[in-house]
């Protein structure tokens, strides 16, 4: 157990490092994927420890049919009868009559048996209740295990589509003299060859807002397909334990029928269920032949119970989070192809902004940020190299276009409306 405890320790363990992504898909990518693969563990541990345990008689276990029993009902599955939702005074456990017998319903709503025993006979309009099994003891690991790939999954093409943004940043942070590299690398179209160069940086801005879209898909995806998978109990999983926690002790608690409604665990994932198999054998002597209905406990989901309360809370707070990554996103670019810039009383430094992508923008924007004298010396250089690209107005023995007031260089570069379109 130390040993898990070390490996959960280091999985939340955060690394203070400079990240490239946005705060909003760091937290699909980072705290979801740490969420889940915590959840894996957990899991993973008490499905290889725990297994199902079956109530089986000593007229029963005829050569050790205990065991066979429980393995047996691990494998097929566990079910319970959804009618009995409400019927707490009539339940023995959730979804389970306290007579095995009473399998069925009157037309009056009256539980009733649909076969005849020699203890009871069956209702003459005896409806059978529709049994509903549980099986995800089986795989819940191997399912929280694939959910983390998924969130981390847009991640690669992040790093793929920005891959220069990535690659500046680096460049800044070295401590060396790179800006004719910056400039080469970063800002390399001439005005007038700048269509092909233009596009390809334009659609990593497409490319980033399907990201973005990406992780919206993903979150609902995990929300209502987890959903699905719990019998369609998960999606207000989170609320009525709420309004769990609002009950006193005794209410919330007492297993023998105070309430009139079940506990959000059980109704998720419940603790007991019925499970019925065949038991056959044979010799020289005799055959032996018998169709067995049992009682289980299904421990692991417990365990499961509380996990999917935490994943809940992390699944409904990482849809609202990616969607307000996509809203920012979008507002920042549509900003950035229709927006106004205030920010320069020079018209030269207006006339270069207008004519850069806004990818370009973005990266003088992480210039600026990151370091400020760099960015001022870059601004300089675009300015120069498309003062000599367009045609030149006449000589004027004043005009000083080599130097600019480097407290009249923008500190929000973003392109203003009328910029030409590429």
């Amino acid at each position: 157990m130390a040993f898990v405890a070390s490996d959960l320790k280091n999985l939340f363990k955060i690394k203070f490092k400079a990240r490239y992504d946005p705060l909003t898909d760091r937290y699909n990518r980072m705290f979801m994927v740490k969420l889940l693969m915590a959840c894996t563990i957990v899991t993973g541990l008490n499905w290889y420890a725990d297994k199902v345990h079956c109530i089986v008689s000593g007229e029963q276990d005829p050569g050790g049919f205990k065991p066979f029993a429980s393995s047996t009902c691990w494998i097929q599955g566990l079910y319970v009868y959804k009618e009995m939702r409400s019927r707490i005074d009539e339940s023995s456990y959730y979804g389970i009559p306290k007579d095995m017998d009473y399998d069925g319903l009157m037309n009056n709503k009256v539980l009733c048996p649909t076969e005849s025993k020699l203890s009871t006979l069956a209702g003459v309009d005896c409806v059978p209740m529709k049994k509903t099994f549980y099986l995800q003891y089986q795989w819940m690991p191997f399912y929280l295990a694939t959910l983390a790939v998924l969130y981390y999954f847009p991640y690669f093409f992040y790093k793929t589509v920005n891959s220069d943004l990535i690659e500046l940043t680096e460049e800044i942070t070295k401590n060396e003299n790179n800006l004719d590299k910056i400039i080469d690398r970063f800002f390399p179209y001439k005005l007038n060859t700048r269509t092909s160069g233009v596009l390809r940086l334009t659609l990593r801005q497409l490319f980033n807002l399907l990201i973005k879209l990406a992780y919206v898909v993903i979150n609902f995806l995990a929300f209502f397909g987890t959903n699905s998978l719990l019998h369609g109990d998960f999606k207000g999983y989170g609320k009525k334990w709420l309004d769990w926690t609002r009950l006193n002790n005794t209410v919330a608690y007492d297993y023998m029928g105070v309430r009139d409604h079940p506990k959000p665990g059980n109704e998720l994932l419940p603790p007991f269920g019925y499970c019925e198999l065949y038991s056959s054998s044979k010799d020289i002597k005799a055959s032996f032949g018998n169709q067995h209905k049992l009682l289980c406990e299904i421990s692991p989901h417990i365990l499961y119970q509380y996990v999917f309360v935490v994943l809940w809370f992390g699944m409904v707070l990482g849809m609202v989070v990616s969607i307000v990554g996509l809203i920012i996103s979008a507002v920042s670019y549509a900003i950035g192809f229709i927006g106004i810039n205030q920010h320069s009383r020079n018209s030269e430094l207006k006339k270069l902004f207008n004519s850069l992508c806004y990818r370009e923008i973005e990266y003088l924007e992480l210039l600026r940020k990151k370091n400020i004298s760099l960015y001022s010396d870059v601004l300089l250089r675009l300015k120069d190299r498309a003062h000599d690209t367009l045609p030149q107005p006449p000589h004027n023995p004043n005009d000083r276009r080599s130097s600019i007031d480097k407290s009249d260089i923008p500190m929000y570069p973003i392109k203003r409306k009328g910029a030409p379109s590429y």
